[in-house]
């Protein structure tokens, strides 16, 4: 009994470095990372050189150029940034599970900042010497990430939060358990799930505040993993029989009114998951990326070369 409990909640230290199954040493002083370092050097040493330019060069004719010219080349130094929500993995045998290792592990260029927004475990809470082994895949993909110099900033969302030891100290992970503003190249970008939209919504909030309070947390490190994961398969059966019966017509409608919100404090992007419904909304005050999810849409946003694009994953690219 013992044997088969270690097998599906197996310890973090039982997990060799090089082995098939195993977490990836996560050593930041990777080839990848030190070339990731200098890149970013240039561009800091690049921002002065304009900042001096500027004062120096001030209404001088012909500098202007110049100045455009050495912004662009910041901007492409500074690599590419993905944003995804809403895996909701389970098994790694499973469509979308499958789709999204293949794509994290094929990144045809260098990411400079891997932006998970919620939900991309259908379950997580994180323990300190224990993980589900169903998900071991997808945490040697990130930690591979990690080793090769990708930052990633984990917004928790409704079906995984409290991220734990793995997330805080293996990946060195920047966690939002709220969401909330990053600087993206000059950019003001806010982060969010998108569970805390919709104000009207007082039961979910109410259900949040008890899954997240003190109580719930004594309760997660005292009852064994085991009992936890089956109570989490039942009520996300539950959630997602409501889900099915959710009108979905008002979610552009709720992000829009919350994203306004949010651009009248400064921001000047907004980033959300949680609806399942991918889209763009170029509004007077700013722009609103829904991320859609990686269950059916297989949708993500990148920002490259100084631009949010939301784009989807080719059908000839998704396994079979």
């Amino acid at each position: 009994m013992q044997n088969q409990e270690m097998k599906r909640w197996p310890p973090l230290h039982l997990y060799e470095i090089g082995s098939q199954d195993s977490f990836v040493n996560c050593n930041r002083q990777s080839a990848h990372f030190r070339v990731d370092l200098a890149m970013r050097k240039r561009a800091e040493d690049l921002k002065r050189v304009i900042y001096q330019t500027e004062i120096v060069t001030d209404n001088l004719p012909g500098c202007s150029e110049l100045l455009t010219w050495l912004k662009r080349l910041i901007i492409v130094t500074g690599m590419r940034d993905l944003f995804i929500a809403d895996a909701h993995l389970r098994r790694p045998e499973d469509k979308n599970y499958r789709a999204l290792l293949s794509f994290l592990e094929n990144q045809p260029e260098q990411l400079r900042t891997l932006y998970l927004l919620g939900d991309i475990f259908e379950f997580w809470i994180g323990f300190n010497h224990v993980v589900y082994s169903d998900y071991i895949p997808i945490l040697n993909c990130l930690a591979k990430l990690h080793n090769d110099g990708t930052r990633i900033v984990y917004v928790e969302g409704n079906h995984d939060f409290r991220l734990g030891a793995f997330f805080e100290q293996s990946l060195n992970c920047t966690i939002l358990p709220q969401g909330g503003e990053v600087v993206i190249d000059g950019h003001r970008v806010y982060l969010t799930h998108g569970d805390l939209a919709n104000p009207a919504d007082r039961g979910y909030r109410f259900l949040r505040s008890i899954f997240r309070g003190r109580v719930a947390t004594f309760l997660s490190r005292t009852i064994h993993p085991d009992l936890i994961w089956k109570f989490a398969a039942w009520a996300s059966r539950n959630s997602s029989g409501k889900k099915n019966r959710r009108d979905l017509s008002r979610c552009r409608e709720i992000l829009i009114a919350y994203a306004e919100r949010l651009f009248k404090q400064g921001a000047e992007v907004v980033l959300t998951g949680h609806y399942h419904t991918p889209f763009v909304e170029q509004t007077e005050t700013g722009t609103l990326i829904a991320l859609g999810d990686w269950i059916e849409q297989f949708s993500y946003a990148l920002y490259e070369n100084g631009e949010f694009k939301l784009e989807k994953l080719e059908q000839h690219s998704l396994p079979d």
